[in-house]
């Protein structure tokens, strides 16, 4: 049975870190699974750590779509990030949210637990 994939963040000037998510969500994806992307706006990104991403919310979007083929992007442009999980999470139960091992407290974890949704955690790459 194929895996459906959450990943989320700003995937702005593609890191290593980032595409070796992009890796391990296509691969668990796989065969069949789909893949979603909560892409953080130029805005909700503001909020999260203070810094502005220095590519265009349209370009992130292409570069994910370049690398992930069966992808759906949700832009975040929100300052009610929890209220947005609220929203979407509903129609997303049967995913699995990835994230890495190493921030385990992300943004939203608990919306995840009030959804009894299960959540996947990589190792980073050693770069």
């Amino acid at each position: 049975m194929p895996k459906n994939i959450i990943i989320a963040g700003d995937f702005d000037c593609l890191t290593l870190s980032q595409l070796h998510l992009i890796k391990e969500a296509k691969k668990f994806a796989i065969p069949g699974g789909d893949v979603v992307v909560l892409l953080f706006s130029d805005y909700t990104k503001f909020l999260i750590d203070k810094t502005f991403p220095v590519q265009s919310l349209n370009r992130r979007k292409k570069n994910l779509e370049y690398f992930i083929k069966r992808s759906n992007i949700i832009i975040v442009d929100t300052s009610d990030y929890e209220a947005f999980l609220d929203s979407k999470l509903p129609s997303l139960k049967d995913f699995v949210y990835m994230h890495y091992e190493s921030d385990k407290d992300f943004l939203g974890r608990w919306k995840f637990k009030k959804y009894e949704m299960q959540v996947k955690f990589i190792k980073e790459p050693k770069i």
